[in-house]
């Protein structure tokens, strides 16, 4: 995404739906889910990589993004540093634990 919001939907109050800049902010990586029936294929590190393509393309030199317990190995194994985990609201009555990561894209020769 390249909206300042890391997670959540867009009814969530006060969310931040500011447009990211390139040279300043790094590109959010905010949701995606593979299927149980097609998991370990390989689409998901696809999406991924599409991901970061794309973010590369537009300017975006970092990425962050907000991990669940279970898909911090995913990301780690592709690069993506953890910070201490934190407490998220997903709805008014609900929170869970994430863990916020982050990536630095290399410049592609040339650029």
């Amino acid at each position: 995404s390249y909206r300042a919001a890391i997670c959540g939907s867009d009814t969530i109050p006060g969310r931040d739906s500011a447009v990211l800049k390139p040279e300043a902010d790094a590109v959010r990586i905010r949701a995606f889910f593979v299927d149980p029936a097609a998991a370990r294929q390989g689409l998901a590190t696809r999406l991924l990589a599409h991901c970061e393509a794309d973010a590369a393309r537009r300017g975006f030199r970092r990425l962050a993004l907000l991990a669940t317990l279970p898909g911090v190995r995913f990301y780690q194994a592709r690069s993506f540093v953890p910070a201490p985990p934190i407490e998220q609201s997903v709805t008014a009555d609900v929170a869970m634990q994430f863990v916020p990561m982050h990536k630095t894209l290399s410049v592609p020769a040339g650029a």
